[in-house]
């Protein structure tokens, strides 16, 4: 941690910056985040910045304010770096990628836009509820149409911590560890607005939209017309889906507050930061924009396992948001090559990502599927009324067309005998365990558990009709589970959570 003494040179030199970046055009946004690092009470500081190319912002380091009511105030002096798998500009900016913008990659439809990214590591000097890391610079990019005289307004950025209930690490945006958040957009066209965020300390998070703050936390000045409830021109309100009617760039900000749940019975807040973003909307669509989940007549690698008179088929395929798959998999039609559909009864994604995406299917079809069968699957309009949304929330091609061929098909003999004994398997699905249950008096040989690619994960001998296994281990997903007794064997299709 940078000293006080040091606090008045600090200041000199990011004046001086924030000059330099004023007079280049500001910046368009920005975050701060925080993570934990070890039991010595040591944290790393993360600051980003977002600025047009044309700023040509010297890349210098810049302060960040500390401050509680327990131990007064501090500075870090943050230096630039560039995340690890990313590569830095000139200027030490990182150009955003193309899935930035949920464009193909030979799309050139850049924004110019780079992202500037700060760090310093503190030790905090002990616990306390109300930590607080701030930053602020004059001024926005006086592009932006939302905030009155945005380049006269201060953009001020700050990050809350509570450490008295344990370390907290603060919630990041979902793509990657230095994610991006997504800027274009087009008019007319509907999209999801907002992006996942990734919960690194299991607690609960409380999204909302909030004004932009100026100069020491003071809420900005809005342009007629414009509040952060209703930030940019849309026909449906500024909550799950948009469509922007007009062109221009417009600054949103949401606040994310992380709750943690106490052994004493209650809630209490442990963090909040701030997502300062804005949404730059175009006129027109550009030409090869990802619309497709298979990418034509893409030959899709596949695995089967065969269970009874059903099959559970596997793939991969563009990101997708988990929330736009039914539990009924009506979005897809599988067609055999001899021409009859094969029923979809079920699916799922099998791994699905903290970030609320996910580019992995298992479909459960009534009807077994072999090795070096040819499959059509097509998508389509489900249950819930559209096909899937990708990562920006634009819907995929309805009625687009890939090719599955089954390269592999895992028989692992789990057909039913009808003299086979019924058992229960519950809680299902679970997060950590889940109970086996024969009749009473009666004990399974061995109970199996494999992955949906067949993989045996798991065996047990039991030593009672009651068998308890732990797979807390084991990643979100579907999975088989095989209860073997007298020569005969029953499977179970098991969720972990």
């Amino acid at each position: 941690m940078v000293t006080r003494n040091f606090q008045s040179l600090l200041a000199m030199i990011l004046l001086v910056f924030s000059y330099q970046l004023a007079q280049a055009g500001g910046p368009m946004g920005g975050e701060i985040r925080y993570s934990y690092l070890n039991t010595s009470g040591d944290y790393e500081v993360t600051l980003v910045l977002y600025q047009t190319e044309s700023t040509k912002a010297s890349n210098q380091p810049v302060e960040v304010l500390l401050n509680s009511t327990c131990y007064g105030s501090d500075t870090l002096l943050m230096s630039p770096f560039v995340p690890s798998g990313m590569t830095g500009t000139s200027s030490g900016g990182v150009r955003f990628s193309a899935d930035a913008y949920c464009v193909d990659s030979l799309v050139e439809d850049s924004l110019g836009l780079l992202a500037f990214h700060y760090r310093d590591t503190v030790k905090l000097p002990g616990n306390c509820g109300d930590y607080s890391f701030s930053y602020q610079q004059c001024c926005r990019d006086t592009v932006i149409d939302n905030i009155a005289q945005p380049g006269s307004s201060v953009l001020y950025l700050n990050a809350m911590l509570n450490n008295t209930h344990g370390p907290n690490t603060s919630t990041k945006l979902s793509r990657g560890s230095y994610g991006l958040p997504r800027f274009l957009f087009y008019k007319n066209i509907t999209s999801y607005s907002s992006f996942g965020f990734g919960e690194p300390d299991n607690d609960s998070v409380l999204a909302t939209l909030v004004s932009a703050v100026a100069s020491n936390g003071s809420p900005v000045m809005y342009a007629p017309g414009y509040s952060f409830i209703n930030p940019m021109p849309s026909t449906t309100p500024f909550s799950g889906a948009i469509t922007p009617t007009e062109v221009g760039e417009f600054t949103m900000v949401f606040e994310i507050k992380e709750y943690r749940y106490l052994q004493a019975g209650f809630w209490t807040q442990v963090g909040s930061s701030m997502f300062d973003v804005a949404y730059v909307i175009r006129d027109s669509f550009p030409d090869r924009l990802v619309s497709t989940a298979f990418g034509g007549s893409q030959v899709l690698d596949t695995i089967s396992n065969v269970t009874a008179e059903d099959s559970i088929i596997s793939f991969t395929l563009k990101e997708f948001q988990l929330s736009s798959l039914t539990p009924d998999g009506s979005e897809f039609r599988i067609i055999g090559s001899d021409g009859v559909v094969r029923p979809v009864v079920g699916a799922g994604c099998l791994n699905p990502g903290t970030n609320l995406l996910g580019d992995s299917i298992w479909l459960k079809i009534h009807g077994i599927i072999k090795k070096n069968d040819t499959l059509q699957i097509q998508l389509k309009r489900g249950s819930d009324g559209n096909t899937l949304m990708n990562a920006c929330g634009n819907e995929f091609t309805n009625f687009d067309n890939g090719i599955l061929i089954i390269k592999k098909a895992q028989f692992i003999d789990l057909s039913e005998n009808p003299n086979s004994k019924p058992f229960s398997v519950y809680p299902n699905p679970t997060k950590d365990k889940i109970m086996i249950e024969v009749d009473e008096g009666e004990t399974p040989e061995r109970i199996t558990l494999f992955d949906i690619q067949g993989r045996e994960l798991k065996s047990v001998i039991p030593q009672s009709y009651k068998t308890e296994i732990d797979i807390s281990m084991l990643s979100k997903g579907m999975y088989l589970l095989k209860v073997s007794s007298g020569g005969l064997q029953q499977t179970r299709l098991i969720q972990k959570h």
